[in-house]
C-alpha cells in the first residue's frame, strides 16, 4: 500500500499516539505506587519483602517463584464484650498457590515455604502484606 506524504504522516501519528499514551499511563500508575499486573493472570508481580496493599480477591505473585497469594475474604465480627469466645472473630482468609498445589485458610500466613507478614489492615477493606521465602533449613 502506498501513501502520499500527508497520509503517511497521519498513519504514523495514529500508530504512535496510542503507544505513547499507554506508556505515559503506565508510568503515571507506577509513580503512584501501583505495580503492573502479570500478563498471564490477574496477579500483581511483587519482589520478596515488597509491601503491597491488597483488597478482597486481589492476587499477588512472587516474581520468579511460582508462588501466588490471593486475599479471599476479610472477617470482622469481633467477640462481644464480656463474652467468652473461642475465636476473636477477626482475621483474613488467604489462598496460597504453588506449582498447581493449593492451601487455603484463615490467618494462614505460612505455606509452601513462604512467610506472609501483615503490616497493616483495617480488617474490612485492605491489608498491607509482604511475602518472604523461608530460609533454607
Amino acid at each position: 500500500m502506498r501513501f502520499n506524504r500527508c497520509e503517511y504522516a497521519f498513519h504514523q501519528l495514529t500508530m504512535t499516539v496510542p503507544i505513547l499514551l499507554a506508556v505515559f499511563c503506565q508510568l503515571a500508575l507506577m509513580t503512584h505506587g501501583f505495580t503492573p499486573r502479570s500478563a498471564d493472570a490477574a496477579c500483581v508481580q511483587v519482589e520478596a519483602g515488597q509491601q503491597i496493599r491488597m483488597g478482597e480477591t486481589d492476587c499477588v505473585e512472587l516474581q520468579d517463584s511460582g508462588y501466588r497469594l490471593t486475599l479471599q475474604k476479610f472477617h470482622n465480627d469481633p467477640c462481644p464484650e464480656n463474652a467468652q469466645c473461642i475465636w476473636s472473630g477477626v482475621g483474613i482468609s488467604f489462598k496460597h498457590s504453588f506449582h498447581n498445589q493449593i492451601m487455603e485458610g484463615l490467618d494462614l500466613i505460612q505455606a509452601f515455604d513462604f512467610d506472609i507478614t501483615v503490616h497493616d489492615t483495617d480488617n474490612e477493606t485492605y491489608a498491607v502484606i509482604s511475602i518472604q521465602p523461608l530460609k533454607d533449613k
